[in-house]
Formats: C-alpha cells, sequence, structure tokens
C-alpha cells in the first residue's frame, strides 16, 4: 500500500471513531509498516493532509465534469 492509499485510510479510520492506538495497529498490519511510520503520519497531519484534501477535491470536480458530460451523451442519443 502506497503513502496515500495509507494516509487516506487513517483518514477514514479516525472518521468512523477509532482510536489512535487502533488506527496505528490496523494500518501498521495492513500496509506492512511499522508503527513509528503510522504515527508519523499522524505527527505530519498538518503538512499532508490539506494538500491530500485538494487533489481529492480536483478528481471530485473532474468526475462531476464527467458525469455531466455522460449525462449529455445519453440525452442526445435518446434524442438521435
Amino acid at each position: 500500500m502506497d503513502v496515500v492509499s495509507r494516509r487516506l485510510e487513517l483518514l477514514k479510520l479516525e472518521g468512523l471513531g477509532f482510536s489512535q492506538a487502533e488506527i496505528v495497529k490496523e494500518l501498521s498490519a495492513k500496509c506492512e509498516c511499522s508503527s513509528r511510520t503510522v504515527y508519523n503520519d499522524f505527527e505530519t497531519r498538518a503538512c499532508w493532509q490539506p494538500v491530500l484534501q485538494s487533489v481529492l477535491d480536483s478528481e471530485r470536480v473532474l468526475l462531476k465534469v464527467v458525469n455531466r458530460y455522460e449525462q449529455i451523451y445519453r440525452q442526445a442519443s435518446v434524442r438521435l
């Protein structure tokens, strides 16, 4: 599992209400990394979380545009 996936999973588990210790235990086993690596993610979160969220927001916008084009294409196909 890459760094971005690990950090996304960290945020997901935290959002689900897991404690920091539970998250570290889960992710270190799942990602096959040391618990120190996951603790480091928590410690440096102020640096990477805004960047990660801005990337995710950009992807969401792009997906909305693609979905809109697909809807327009379907409507045009039906009208033809």
